[in-house]
């Protein structure tokens, strides 16, 4: 995503992961040592969790890693008590594996940027 390949890109991916590992919100899904999928939670309370990211490397996509990684975090997140997920997407084959997970397609958004700031007192 435009970052530039040199080594403090490779030290904030290293530290990125590290975090990401500690966190106990984020999953990797190894099948015979590769790293085929991601998945985690980006926000939660006790009762919800926003699903984010989702993530398989393109060598490993469309053979559903994604799908079964998710299936198991929120699994997992169902067992704590959580009783909804929420997550945004636009792509429509994340959209279709998200909707054969029992996600409903709720609406579409937009993220606006205001051109200068606005306060509100």
């Amino acid at each position: 995503m435009d970052a530039e390949d040199n080594e403090a890109f490779h030290a904030h991916i290293k530290n990125r992961v590290q975090e990401m590992q500690q966190s106990n919100v984020y999953w990797a899904l190894v099948v015979d040592g590769i790293p085929v999928a991601l998945s985690g939670f980006n926000a939660s309370i006790p009762q919800a969790v926003q699903v984010g990211p989702v993530w398989t490397p393109p060598p490993y996509r469309n053979k559903g890693y994604a799908r079964l990684l998710l299936a198991l975090t929120l699994q997992q997140a169902k067992q704590r008590g959580v009783e909804k997920a929420i997550l945004f997407t636009h792509t429509p084959a994340a959209i279709r594996a998200y909707i054969a997970l029992g996600f409903e397609n709720i609406g579409s958004y937009r993220l606006a940027i205001l051109k200068t700031p606005l306060f509100i007192s």
